[in-house]
C-alpha cells in the first residue's frame, strides 16, 4: 500500500469500555498501534455497536465530526503502547490523507487469539480496504479539520514556539542538587564530579506543559542532543517537599529509542504501569501523560500541586540526577 497518511479509529468491543482505568495500564495488557507509514496518523477511541458504526460510514464525515474530541494523534514511525487487550475483539478503521482530497477508509480487524498472536503490536500498514457493494467508502478531505490539537507528539518543535516555558534554563545553570547512584549506594556530588553534567540533554534549555482534555503535553529542549539513557522525573508531591515529606509518586520519561512509553511509579510497593508515550528527535523530545489513567488524588497532584523537576542519564551501570527545579507545572 503507498505510504500515505491515516486517521485511525479504533473500536474496542464490548462497548461498556470506557477510557483505560487503572488497572488496565499494566504493560503485560496492552498492544502497540504502531505507525509503519510515512505519515502521521490521528485516531479515536469509538464506543458505538459495529452495526450502528457500519451504518453511520454511509455518511462518513458526520461520524468522524462527532469523534473530533476524541481524536488522539501519532507521529510516523512511533507508537501507542496503550492499546487494551481486555476485550474480545478490536476493530481498527483508518482513513488514508490522499493528496487527492478523496480518502479511503480501510479497517483493521483482530479477535482475541488473533491479537495474542500478534506479538504485541497492530501495524496501520496493514489496514485493508472497506468496501461497500464492492466499492471503496471515501471521505471528503474539505469536511473534516485536523487543525484540532493543541500539541503533538511528532518530533517537529515548530508547534512549541507559540507556548510560554513552564521552565528556562541558561547554559551556564547549575542543578540544585546532583545525585550518583552507583553499586545501588546513592550519594550526592558536587558538580565538578559529575560525569554527565551539561551532556546527554541532562542540561535542559526549556520545558513546556500544556493540557489538552485528558492529556498533559509536554517538550523538552536541552542544550546537548539527548541521548539513550536520558531521563526526565517529576516528582510530584503531596504539600511541599521542604518540609520532608516524600514524594506522591514520580513520572518517568526514559528515552531508549526514537519513541517509547512514559512510566509512572506509584510508590507503596504498587506496580509500575504506564502513562503515556514519547518522541525524541536530537535536541528535543515530547511527551504525552494520558491523566485519564492516573487516579484522581494523583491527577490533582501532578495538574496542582508541587513537582520537582529532574533531568538524568544513566549508562546501565552508574547514574546521575540533576534536580533542575521545583515547580508547578500549570502556572
Amino acid at each position: 500500500m503507498k505510504a500515505l497518511s491515516i486517521i485511525v479509529l479504533i473500536l474496542v468491543l464490548p462497548l461498556t469500555l470506557a477510557a483505560a482505568t487503572i488497572a488496565d495500564t499494566d504493560p503485560d495488557k496492552f498492544l502497540r498501534l504502531e505507525n509503519d507509514t510515512q505519515q502521521a496518523i490521528v485516531y479515536a477511541v469509538i464506543k458505538s455497536p459495529p452495526a450502528e458504526i457500519e451504518a453511520r460510514l454511509l455518511e462518513p464525515s458526520r461520524l468522524f465530526f462527532s469523534l473530533q474530541k476524541d481524536w488522539d494523534h501519532l507521529a510516523s514511525s512511533t507508537f501507542n503502547p496503550c492499546i487494551s487487550t481486555e476485550n474480545e475483539e478490536i476493530l481498527v478503521l483508518g482513513i488514508s490523507l490522499d493528496p487527492s482530497g478523496i480518502w479511503p477508509v480501510w479497517y483493521l480487524r483482530l479477535n482475541k487469539a488473533a491479537y495474542q498472536g500478534s506479538l504485541g503490536k497492530l501495524s496501520v500498514s496493514k489496514a485493508k480496504p472497506f468496501l461497500k457493494d464492492r466499492i471503496s467508502v471515501t471521505l471528503d478531505s474539505r469536511e473534516l479539520d485536523l487543525n484540532y490539537f493543541k500539541a503533538r507528539v511528532d518530533g517537529r518543535y515548530i508547534e512549541w514556539l507559540k507556548y510560554n516555558d513552564t521552565l528556562r534554563f541558561s547554559r551556564n545553570s547549575l542543578p540544585i542538587k546532583i545525585f550518583q547512584t552507583n553499586q545501588s549506594a546513592t550519594v550526592q556530588i558536587a558538580a565538578t564530579q559529575a560525569r554527565w553534567l551539561r551532556k546527554a540533554g541532562t542540561d535542559l534549555e526549556r520545558l513546556v506543559f500544556v493540557k489538552d482534555g485528558n492529556n498533559l503535553y509536554l517538550m523538552a529542549g536541552s542544550f546537548s542532543p539527548f541521548d539513550k539513557g536520558f531521563g526526565l522525573l517529576l516528582r510530584v508531591y503531596g504539600n511541599d517537599p521542604t518540609v520532608g515529606v516524600q514524594s506522591q509518586m514520580i513520572i518517568d520519561l526514559r528515552i531508549a529509542g526514537p519513541f517509547g512509553a512514559i512510566f509512572l511509579y506509584p510508590g507503596q510497593g504498587q506496580k509500575t504501569r504506564i502513562v503515556g508515550e514519547y518522541a525524541w528527535n536530537g535536541y528535543y523530545v515530547e511527551g504525552r501523560i494520558r491523566l485519564d489513567f492516573l487516579t484522581d488524588a494523583q491527577k490533582t497532584a501532578l495538574l496542582s500541586g508541587l513537582v520537582e523537576v529532574a533531568s538524568s542519564q544513566s549508562d546501565g551501570i552508574m547514574s546521575e540526577e540533576f534536580v533542575l527545579s521545583q515547580t508547578r507545572l500549570l502556572q
